[in-house]
């Protein structure tokens, strides 16, 4: 399968790059990274200290994407609408886990996804696909009497807060508890704030080190805690997830998928 990494040169390029590198069913087909990056130009193997790979980093979202199969987006929301149609152009499915993706970039992958495989996740691990499974269900069945807060911490470089994982956890709680969840969320916490309204969903965004990204979920009752949490040992984890994807996702027909296409796919190949 030919594959295109986008953000080539970032934390989960480089990641992606190696993984890629060493599977073998998998065959670089294009990298892009920022105008301004020092690896435009390279090859994208030595640039990232691998073996030559015979594919130059390139600026031009739809030269990236050119002869790939799939591409995997892990650049930055300013360029996913160019993304978006440079794949559809292209014919080449998209794994999107870029976060912080505004309304024109939102529109744009949806209606790629009208021409394309678009499978879209605010995060590319299994096990925070879990987390969110088990979250349906303790929010729902332990409802408004528990006060529910999520925690999140990332590295220092990480721009945007709160992390979409942490939005996405927030958006099941609350529909889990049928609540809208722009009612219920509370993103700010200062001075005299007054009691906790009951029902509300709060966020705390933690940043500095080299976190790779760690969530929290506490239901606080008056007689007892409980603790949902998932901890990111490395971006491994993301990248897993992200080829994960990928695999299944070449091939398949136009539509905007999720993890639990992935997921269900899999026990159901499992089981039979």
């Amino acid at each position: 399968m030919k594959i295109s990494l986008l953000g080539a040169s970032g934390r989960m390029g480089r990641e992606l790059m190696a993984r890629v590198a060493a599977a073998g069913d998998l065959e670089l087909a294009g990298a892009l990274a920022a105008p301004d990056d020092a690896w435009i130009g390279q090859d994208a193997g030595l640039a990232a200290n691998l073996p030559a790979a015979g594919v130059k980093v390139t600026a031009s979202p739809a030269e990236s994407v050119a002869g790939a199969d799939v591409a995997v987006d892990f650049s930055s929301a300013a360029v996913t609408a160019e993304i978006a149609s440079a794949c559809a152009e292209a014919g080449c499915a998209l794994v999107e886990g870029v976060t912080g993706i505004g309304e024109a970039g939102q529109a744009a992958l949806e209606q790629a996804a009208g021409r394309i495989a678009v499978l879209q996740a605010s995060n590319m691990s299994l096990g925070v696909y879990v987390l969110n499974e088990l979250l349906k269900v303790a929010a729902g069945q332990l409802g408004e009497d528990y006060d529910l807060e999520i925690v999140e911490t990332h590295h220092r470089g990480k721009a945007d807060a709160p992390s979409g994982t942490a939005l996405q956890l927030g958006r099941t709680a609350a529909a889990a508890r049928g609540r809208e969840f722009s009612e219920v969320a509370v993103f700010q916490r200062h001075g005299q704030t007054g009691e906790r309204e009951k029902g509300s969903i709060g966020f705390s965004a933690v940043r500095g080190g080299g976190y790779s990204g760690n969530h929290s979920v506490l239901l606080a009752g008056n007689e007892e805690v409980l603790e949902l949490r998932h901890q990111s040992l490395s971006r491994g984890v993301f990248a897993a997830g992200a080829l994960r994807a990928a695999r299944w996702l070449a091939g398949r027909p136009p539509g905007l998928y999720d993890l639990s296409s992935v997921m269900e796919s899999s026990t159901t190949a499992t089981s039979g």
